[in-house]
């Protein structure tokens, strides 16, 4: 369907994207970093001179909080009190961690051919499942009905109820924190890598709509795009807010009687089950504290019982929140947070259609 001149010029088109938006990003968040640093680094200044710096912060490991949770940086310790014979230095930018860093070319080549290879490999896939029906001019999508909807926001405008809307943001938000964390092995700061990670991320679910526009059964679908935006801009949106760190969208996945038909885990909607998972003192503070175990949180799933005109189906559970396991690895700590977002097997109820329970719900 598509030449091979259209294949590498997509590919071509890509690699130049992602290398000239990288060094765009990255001055961005510089400048974002160094605004925030200043302010920073004058909040220190002023405690040390008062003499009002807390021995904790000078030590010797530095610990990211919720998004970074189990990424440890070990620095040299960082003395908060000056030695007699030496005047007291202003603290500036470079005593942050992690903020002296340099690109390093190689690795910053073989990230950006990996990305290629994945994204044509991606690409091959999705011509097989989705891209294979009569093209025409870029138009938006409107929903199933084709010539009604609400531009695939309403209700009725998802064969699937919006789980594909559940697996954009899902998977966008992923790809933007394993981006983010390759730019930080090649050499990027952290803040960079997490500007890096949020905007090729959304640069590569943007192409996604970008071919689906040309094709007549689908289109540009809006309601793709603003799932594609939410989910890899929400690592960086959870840093501004803290309070969204409280809840995590995780899936699980037990293949249903219509994969043989489909044949892709990505269009078994009928077997996924996205829970918005959050500790139970989040939403009762100060009346669980201490009774209710730190790392079992509570869930709300999301499923429906077939992938085409099927029923929602709803579920209230519990959820493993693996965070809570630390070792003394750091990449060790980095796998259990990404393995964090799967829902592991756990009693459940489900409240519609049918009320029905489950010792391990999978």
């Amino acid at each position: 369907m598509w030449p091979a001149l259209s294949i590498f010029t997509t590919i071509k088109l890509t690699w130049r994207r992602f290398f000239s938006v990288v060094p765009i990003v990255a001055l961005f968040a510089q400048a974002d970093f160094a605004g925030t640093a200043a302010q920073d680094s004058s909040k220190i200044i002023r405690n040390v001179e008062r003499g009002a710096l807390p021995e904790a912060a000078c030590s010797d490991s530095y610990r990211f909080s919720a998004n970074d949770v189990a990424f440890s940086l070990s620095q040299p310790r960082m003395s908060c009190a000056s030695p007699p014979d030496m005047p007291t230095k202003r603290l500036t930018e470079r005593h942050y961690p992690g903020h002296d860093r340099t690109v390093q070319m190689g690795r910053l080549v073989g990230v950006g051919g990996g990305l290629l290879a994945v994204n044509y490999y991606a690409y091959q896939r999705f011509k097989d499942i989705w891209w294979n029906h009569p093209t025409g001019a870029f138009h938006l999508y409107r929903g199933w009905r084709q010539t009604q909807g609400w531009y695939d926001f309403g209700p009725h405008d998802s064969l699937w109820h919006h789980m594909d809307k559940l697996g954009h943001y899902y998977n966008a938000r992923l790809a933007s924190l394993l981006l983010a964390d390759a730019a930080y092995w090649v050499g990027f700061q952290r803040r960079q890598s997490r500007w890096i990670g949020a905007v090729t991320s959304w640069l590569l679910y943007l192409q996604i709509e970008l071919f689906d526009s040309q094709f007549e059964q689908w289109g540009f679908s809006l309601g793709d795009l603003a799932a594609n935006t939410a989910g890899a801009f929400m690592p960086l949106m959870s840093r501004r807010y803290p309070w969204l760190r409280n809840f995590t969208l995780k899936l699980s996945y037990k293949p249903s009687a219509e994969i043989d038909r489909e044949h892709y885990m990505i269009e078994d909607y009928a077997g996924m089950t996205f829970w918005l998972c959050t500790h139970p003192r989040v939403l009762a503070p100060n009346v669980l504290d201490g009774v209710w175990p730190s790392f079992l949180n509570v869930a709300i799933g999301y499923s429906i019982s077939q992938k085409t005109h099927g029923q929602v189906e709803l579920y209230l559970g519990l959820d493993y929140d693996l965070t809570k396991i630390e070792t003394k690895s750091p990449f060790v700590n980095r796998l259990i947070y990404y393995l964090n977002y799967i829902h592991f097997p756990a009693p459940a109820i489900k409240l519609a259609p049918t009320k029905e329970y489950y010792i391990f719900y999978h």
